[in-house]
């Protein structure tokens, strides 16, 4: 199975990187996110997403969201300064480096708080009626305050393994019955190459053994748990 992150390109350079490019992973990571809120339709709780990035995920899942009944309550985390330290169990050919993700490829947008909106307004996304929260800061600054009672739907892009440490530990515990954790960062267990090997191992770590062996992949190649009902 090709998974979601096999489609990845570099963005096309004939393209402004404040706009995002309709691929067949953009495509397909869509679907695939609307599968899993139609999964959860009778799981109260807001939708969780740690790592903002180049705003990508989020443009999709407030897409998704606007106009949906019951109305959630979107909370997305980012440091906004890029990537932490890494760990050494981050070590990998990827090799990644403190402050990455900070700015886009060419360095010609940071990517900020205010860009995110940029980002999502020239989507239009209605921000003004979307109950939206950004929230800045490392994972382990900002994930302890999190304001939800409920979690229908958590999405994990932290790449590092403390970075997923940080959102297990602090927001496992708030995830609905019935409600799903996406692991953005992995890759098949065989794969030759692993950019990011720190996050499955945070999740195994994190979940154990036993419970790591019930993840399962969605028709798209996606990497999720579910909480038991």
């Amino acid at each position: 199975m090709r998974t979601l992150n096999s489609y990845l390109k570099p963005h096309n350079k004939e393209i402004d990187e404040r706009f995002h490019q309709l691929t067949c992973y953009s495509v397909r990571s869509a679907a695939s996110f609307a599968g899993f809120l139609e999964m959860l339709a009778d799981v109260p709780g807001d939708i969780v997403e740690c790592g903002i990035g180049r705003s990508r995920s989020l443009v999709i899942l407030c897409s998704l969201l606007t106009g949906m009944e019951p109305s959630r309550a979107i909370i997305a985390y980012d440091s906004f300064a890029g990537f932490p330290e890494p760990s050494p169990q981050d070590a990998s050919f990827r090799n990644p480096t403190k402050g990455e993700w900070s700015s886009s490829p060419s360095g010609k947008y940071a990517y900020t708080e205010d860009f995110c909106r940029q980002v999502l307004g020239a989507a239009e996304i209605p921000l003004e009626t979307l109950n939206l929260t950004l929230g800045r800061g490392f994972f382990n600054e900002t994930l302890p305050h999190n304001p939800s009672s409920s979690i229908a739907l958590l999405n994990i892009d932290g790449d590092l393994y403390q970075s997923y440490k940080d959102c297990l530990g602090h927001l496992f515990h708030k995830v609905a019955p019935g409600g799903v954790i996406l692991f953005d960062d992995f890759q098949e267990e065989d794969a030759e190459r692993v950019r990011f090997p720190g996050a499955r191992l945070a999740v195994r770590e994190f979940l154990g053994n036993k419970e790591y062996q019930n993840i399962r992949q969605n028709k798209y190649g996606v990497y999720y748990y579910q909480i038991q009902r």
